[in-house]
């Protein structure tokens, strides 16, 4: 979602989209699908964040590469990654255990 006060740039190609680019004039540039509305990106002063979709049941041409790990669809944590120590502190920050 654009932010207020956001000045209108134009339009742009992000990711293979054709988009409507939106800038509030600190940091931050928005890209927004022109044909569906639908955010694309996000450039936070050089840092592209790109937006992801899930759809159930799709296969990626190279899965091998893009699969996420099993305990992400079976709701048991045993097999995922160790926390990292930053993790960690937050936790500890947040109350939680």
């Amino acid at each position: 979602m654009k932010a207020r006060g956001a000045a209108y740039l134009g339009r742009g190609r992000l990711d293979g989209f054709d988009c409507h680019v939106w800038s509030n004039f600190l940091f931050a540039r928005y890209y927004e699908d022109a044909a569906t509305g639908r955010p694309v990106g996000w450039n936070f002063n050089g840092m592209l964040r790109h937006v992801l979709s899930f759809e159930a049941g799709a296969v990626l041409s190279d899965s091998g590469k893009w699969q996420a790990p099993a305990y992400c669809f079976n709701g048991s944590n045993a097999d995922a990654p160790a926390p990292s120590p930053v993790d960690q502190l937050i936790r500890r920050g947040s109350g939680s255990s």
